[in-house]
């Protein structure tokens, strides 16, 4: 057989799958979806194009990059505009996809109106986040939508809650976590080169946040828990890496609570395995999180970490430990532990609860003085990453879930995952685990 007559019949064999995004700017579902795609295109059943319903953007260019084709539909992305799900009809009609996937409500609502239109095979959505600001009539939408859906993928067990408690049919959500680029992450890199680049001396404490600066991710506590933490510890500084709508606020922030000089403010970066060698420590402040894609690449990287135990933090980060805080007689620890410690020692770091800067300020200084409970977290958290959440073990799980709704049994596909998983970390149903 020759060459031609292989990538003949490679294609016949092909599965196409669209991704429908609202955007492909940076941001969590965005990079899970560079993530795992990097590693997709490597499966030679499926056939992928990537179509965003608004303009060019940072993840786009990177997935072209990749050599995965990726369509502009330039439209208005809201879900009540129609002339947005007809152009996504006339992509779908071209491409004749096998299965369409769709990630948050907009993109949700225009990918399965025209994939039900056009009758694709499957149709699958994922929901990334604990959307309070949903009314009545985006739960209506969802719940009158569901019926041409053949599974709802939660990034977490706290999403998966939420959805039924939002009147989401058990039978329909898949938990499956999001994922992180191991080998990216985990490699060896130079610290005292990185810090170098950065302009920051090997005797700075460098305290690192990365999330796009909206009210969700909490920064605004951070800096005052910085406040607290600058006080204390002269040489700590904080680094915060991202960009978003509450920047100049949080800079007007800095000035009045005297951190200049203190707080650098980094903007949107890409090379995240590089920013996180030069730090110390790592810290995610949110006060509504599902999952917290940044904060798994930190501990893939070996990052002791301090999070807030909101949604679905406390399941990235691991069970919590009692007693492993008596680690290191220090006095300035003794001094610390005087007090009743107003955070939790779990596998992957310490938790915190939302909007509370002094427990905030607390937590990190237990890291910076206690070095060596620091390092033990650090690597039982690259540990946990590893084991859990590494992007082949999201793919076996998501090519599972695949060939059950492109083949299945007499009952819905998502309803019939609840054997795959337990013991195997397949993907699971209602009261699945991670």
């Amino acid at each position: 057989m020759s060459t031609n007559d292989l990538l003949a019949s490679d294609r016949l064999l092909q599965r196409t799958v669209v991704f429908v995004h609202q955007h492909l700017q940076v941001g969590g579902a965005e990079v899970l979806r560079w993530t795992m795609l990097k590693r997709l295109r490597e499966h030679r059943q499926y056939r992928i194009v990537v179509c965003c319903l608004g303009h060019r953007g940072t993840i786009g260019d990177e997935l072209e990059t990749l050599g995965i084709r990726v369509i502009y539909l330039n439209a208005h992305q809201k879900f009540y505009n129609l002339f947005t799900t007809w152009k996504l009809l006339q992509v779908l009609r071209q491409e004749r996809p096998h299965i369409v996937q769709s990630s948050q409500f907009d993109a949700n609502v225009h990918a399965r109106l025209a994939a039900w239109w056009l009758r694709v095979p499957v149709v699958i959505i994922e929901e990334h986040g604990l959307y309070r600001w949903k009314r009545w009539y985006h739960r209506w939408i969802d719940r009158a939508l569901l019926r041409g859906t053949d599974a709802a993928i939660a990034v977490s067990k706290s999403v998966e809650e939420w959805l039924v408690r939002q009147g989401i049919a058990a039978g329909k959500i898949v938990v499956l976590p999001n994922c992180v680029d191991v080998e990216r992450f985990s490699a060896e890199r130079s610290k005292p080169e990185a810090r170098r680049q950065l302009g920051y001396g090997a005797d700075e404490m460098i305290i690192g946040t990365v999330g796009t600066l909206r009210w969700e991710k909490g920064h605004r506590y951070l800096l005052e828990a910085m406040r607290i933490v600058a006080d204390r510890h002269p040489s700590a500084r904080l680094v915060v890496v991202g960009d978003g709508p509450l920047r100049r606020e949080l800079e007007q922030r800095v000035a009045e609570l005297r951190l200049d000089g203190r707080v650098d403010f980094l903007g949107q970066r890409r090379d995240h395995e590089e920013l996180l060698v030069s730090f110390d420590l790592f810290v995610l402040a949110s006060v509504n999180e599902s999952f917290g894609i940044a904060l798994a690449e930190a501990m893939c990287a070996g990052l002791p970490c301090v999070a807030t135990s909101v949604g679905g933090i406390p399941e990235a980060m691991g069970r919590v430990t009692r007693g492993e805080g008596q680690v290191k007689e220090d006095a300035r620890v003794s001094s610390l532990e005087s007090r009743v410690s107003s955070y939790e020692v779990a596998e992957g770091g310490l938790l915190v609860p939302s909007a509370d800067p002094p427990a905030l300020a607390e937590a990190i200084e237990r890291l910076i003085v206690d070095r060596e409970l620091a390092e033990r977290l650090g690597r039982s958290a690259q540990r946990r990453v590893r084991e859990r959440f590494g992007v082949e073990r999201y793919l076996n799980n998501l090519t599972m879930l695949y060939d059950r709704c492109l083949h299945p049994a007499p009952r819905a596909c998502a309803t019939g995952l609840s054997s795959m998983g337990g013991a195997a970390g397949g993907p699971t149903v209602a009261t699945g685990v991670l």
